[in-house]
C-alpha cells in the first residue's frame, strides 16, 4: 500500500514536471516565432 502510494506520487509528479516543461516549450517557441521564421523561410 505504501509502495502504491509512493508510485503514485512519483508518477503524478513526473506528470506535472513534463506538462510544465511543455508549457513551457510552448510559451518559448510562441515568443520565438517571429525571430526564427525569418531563419527556417
Amino acid at each position: 500500500m505504501t509502495y502504491f502510494a509512493v508510485f503514485v506520487i512519483f508518477i503524478t509528479s513526473q506528470i506535472r514536471e513534463t506538462i510544465l516543461n511543455f508549457l513551457v516549450n510552448i510559451e518559448q517557441k510562441m515568443l520565438n516565432i517571429p525571430k526564427r521564421r525569418a531563419i527556417c523561410v
